[in-house]
């Protein structure tokens, strides 16, 4: 019951974003979490011992604050959608950067949503993709400063990149890590420690203007495909007015041929 009453870890959190918006986001790696077989022992020694006092529980995880807001106001907020990172340090902004996240239409590619604890950090690093049959790896990547949070995903500088932000993350998008121009890797590197939160979600309609241009343009050419309006051309009509009802308000602006 102790546990049921305490444990926030693999439960969904609502938060405000930096743009005002509310998202919810599951927690599976972050949280507080008691730890159930020493928690009973500690009690069962008190109570053996004919101890009285007052204390936490005996804890697994931990997080940066109690109550429903865990997440305390010091954590990095990633929006997958904007592709944007902010840093909050005591409630203030300390630092910011546009990102490029992983590539959306490969499933193993693709950046996972959810909450979670900086796993640690290491300078300079290479990052290596699975072994192969010959026993090389698919792909090794030296980076100057990496910053893991989800497993094999994380922070770290990527001067590869043609730019940062936008809708760069939709062909050019990494293999899952937050792709970060070498000054804010740096600058995050030098201010993040282990342990700090990690806070990744997607935010529909926050997306740049490029982004929004290019998702309308795709239901422009739906449309004009469609030519002179015979039987045949209700499945496309279809799938034209579902994309377009699909599109936020401000990428339907960009959309002048639907009727």
């Amino acid at each position: 019951q102790l546990a049921a009453d305490h444990d926030t870890v693999g439960t969904e959190r609502q938060f405000e974003t930096t743009s005002g918006r509310i998202v919810y986001v599951y927690g599976s790696a972050y949280g507080w979490k008691i730890d159930q077989d020493k928690e009973a022992a500690q009690l069962m020694q008190e109570i053996q011992s004919g101890t009285q006092t007052t204390r936490e529980p005996v804890y697994s995880m931990r997080a940066n604050a109690h109550g429903i807001n865990d997440l305390g106001d010091t954590y990095i907020e990633v929006d997958l959608t904007e592709q944007y990172m902010w840093y909050y340090q005591n409630g203030n902004i300390i630092f910011q950067s546009e990102i490029v996240s992983g590539l959306p239409g490969d499933p193993d590619r693709k950046t996972p949503p959810g909450i979670f604890t900086l796993n640690s950090k290491s300078s300079p690093s290479v990052l290596r993709g699975e072994m192969t049959a010959n026993g090389t790896y698919s792909y090794e990547q030296p980076v100057t400063y990496w910053m893991p949070f989800n497993g094999g995903i994380g922070f770290h500088d990527a001067d590869w990149q043609p730019y940062f932000g936008g809708d760069r993350y939709l062909t050019g998008g990494s293999h899952g890590c937050i792709n970060l121009p070498y000054s804010a890797a740096k600058k995050i590197y030098e201010t993040i420690d282990k342990g700090y939160c990690v806070l990744v979600y997607n935010l529909p309609g926050t997306e740049s203007d490029s982004v929004k241009q290019k998702e309308a343009a795709a239901v422009v050419n739906t449309i004009n495909s469609i030519g002179t309006v015979t039987l045949e051309s209700e499945p496309v009509i279809v799938a034209a007015r579902t994309a377009y009802d699909a599109l936020s308000d401000t990428a339907k602006s960009y959309v002048t041929n639907y009727q």
